[in-house]
């Protein structure tokens, strides 16, 4: 079977233009994908950068609590009342519980602490 010039010409440029397409189209996919990819790998490594600054930020909120409470003149002396091993006084170890206890709870500014300890020179711990 015979096909005439202008359909074999209809032919010829349709699967050229097919191709070209089909060309093209893989050439555009292939940029967007490459392009889509760096785009959602920065975003994530922004994501990740900032949660771990949120973190830094945490722990250094955590840590000058800690070392305002550590350097506290009322746990200070309550800890030494209680490194001296003397004949214990059971009226100042209340107050001086209570102190630190209140001093503890102060470590909760951030409002996911259950428990925490302070211990002393002699590794005697305080639990409030």
């Amino acid at each position: 079977m015979k096909f005439s010039l202008r359909r074999q010409m209809i032919i010829y440029f349709s699967a050229a233009f097919s191709i070209v397409s089909v060309i093209f189209g893989v050439i555009i996919l292939s940029i967007n994908m490459n392009s889509y990819r760096s785009q959602a790998y920065a975003d994530c490594r922004k994501i990740v950068e900032s949660n771990i600054l949120l973190i830094d930020n945490y722990f250094q909120q955590l840590k000058n609590v800690s070392n305002i409470n550590a350097n506290d003149a009322d746990v200070a002396e309550a800890l030494s009342y209680w490194d001296t091993g003397d004949a214990v006084d059971y009226t100042r170890v209340l107050d001086y519980q209570r102190l630190v206890s209140g001093k503890i709870s102060e470590v909760d500014v951030l409002g996911n602490i259950n428990s925490a300890l302070i211990i002393g020179n002699n590794y005697r711990a305080v639990q409030g």
